[in-house]
Protein backbone atom coordinates (compact mmCIF):
# COMPACT_ATOMS: atom_id res chain seq x y z
CA UNK A 1 0.00 0.00 0.00
CA UNK A 2 3.07 2.59 -0.47
CA UNK A 3 0.82 4.05 -3.32
CA UNK A 4 -2.24 5.76 -3.83
CA UNK A 5 -3.14 3.06 -7.05
CA UNK A 6 -2.72 0.41 -4.86
CA UNK A 7 -4.32 1.13 -1.65
CA UNK A 8 -7.40 2.97 -4.19
CA UNK A 9 -7.39 -0.46 -6.32
CA UNK A 10 -6.61 -2.92 -4.52
CA UNK A 11 -8.34 -2.39 -1.24
CA UNK A 12 -10.98 0.58 -1.84
CA UNK A 13 -13.70 0.06 1.30
CA UNK A 14 -12.05 -2.88 2.78
CA UNK A 15 -11.49 -3.94 5.89
CA UNK A 16 -7.85 -4.74 6.60
CA UNK A 17 -5.01 -5.32 9.00
CA UNK A 18 -1.87 -3.52 9.05
CA UNK A 19 1.08 -3.61 11.28
CA UNK A 20 3.70 -1.22 11.50
CA UNK A 21 5.66 1.28 14.72
CA UNK A 22 3.45 4.14 16.52
CA UNK A 23 4.84 7.40 15.21
CA UNK A 24 1.52 9.02 17.04
CA UNK A 25 -1.53 8.61 19.42
CA UNK A 26 -3.49 11.96 19.27
CA UNK A 27 -7.23 12.74 19.93
CA UNK A 28 -8.73 14.76 17.20
CA UNK A 29 -11.48 17.15 17.00
CA UNK A 30 -13.60 17.56 13.96
CA UNK A 31 -17.37 18.43 12.23
CA UNK A 32 -17.44 15.01 11.58
CA UNK A 33 -16.77 13.93 15.30
CA UNK A 34 -14.45 13.76 18.03
CA UNK A 35 -12.22 10.48 17.44
CA UNK A 36 -8.83 9.48 18.33
CA UNK A 37 -6.06 8.62 15.50
CA UNK A 38 -3.22 6.59 15.66
CA UNK A 39 -0.84 7.16 12.91
CA UNK A 40 1.60 3.92 12.43
CA UNK A 41 5.00 3.49 9.80
CA UNK A 42 3.69 0.88 7.78
CA UNK A 43 7.29 0.10 5.65
CA UNK A 44 8.91 1.77 2.80
CA UNK A 45 7.16 5.46 1.99
CA UNK A 46 4.00 4.21 3.83
CA UNK A 47 2.22 5.60 6.73
CA UNK A 48 -0.84 4.96 7.79
CA UNK A 49 -3.38 6.97 10.19
CA UNK A 50 -6.18 5.03 11.96
CA UNK A 51 -9.17 6.85 12.75
CA UNK A 52 -10.79 5.12 16.48
CA UNK A 53 -13.93 6.17 18.07
CA UNK A 54 -14.05 7.27 21.06
CA UNK A 55 -15.08 4.39 22.63
CA UNK A 56 -12.43 2.66 22.39
CA UNK A 57 -10.47 4.93 24.33
CA UNK A 58 -9.39 2.44 26.73
CA UNK A 59 -7.54 -0.14 24.26
CA UNK A 60 -5.43 2.55 23.11
CA UNK A 61 -4.47 4.28 26.49
CA UNK A 62 -1.50 1.54 26.94
CA UNK A 63 -0.03 2.10 23.14
CA UNK A 64 3.39 4.64 22.77
CA UNK A 65 5.67 5.68 20.14
CA UNK A 66 7.92 3.28 19.10
CA UNK A 67 5.60 0.04 19.73
CA UNK A 68 4.53 -2.40 17.04
CA UNK A 69 1.14 -3.36 16.78
CA UNK A 70 -1.73 -4.31 14.22
CA UNK A 71 -4.73 -2.24 13.92
CA UNK A 72 -7.84 -3.08 11.53
CA UNK A 73 -9.86 -0.25 9.76
CA UNK A 74 -11.50 0.15 6.61
CA UNK A 75 -9.24 1.81 4.17
CA UNK A 76 -10.49 5.01 2.76
CA UNK A 77 -7.80 6.44 0.65
CA UNK A 78 -4.54 6.70 -0.06
CA UNK A 79 -1.98 8.53 -1.98
CA UNK A 80 2.35 8.14 -2.27
CA UNK A 81 2.91 8.45 1.19
CA UNK A 82 -0.18 8.16 3.24
CA UNK A 83 -2.86 5.67 3.86
CA UNK A 84 -6.39 7.01 5.64
CA UNK A 85 -8.10 4.38 7.19
CA UNK A 86 -11.43 4.44 9.40
CA UNK A 87 -13.68 2.84 11.73
CA UNK A 88 -10.17 1.23 13.46
CA UNK A 89 -10.36 -1.27 15.79
CA UNK A 90 -7.28 -3.39 18.14
CA UNK A 91 -8.30 -6.69 16.35
CA UNK A 92 -7.97 -8.26 19.92
CA UNK A 93 -11.11 -5.81 20.93
CA UNK A 94 -12.85 -7.20 17.92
Amino acid sequence: MANEVAADNKYPGEVIDVYGTIIDVQEKESIFGDSYEVTLDAGILAHVNCRFDLIHKESLLSLARGQTTTVRGKVQTGNPAWVEMRNCVMPADG
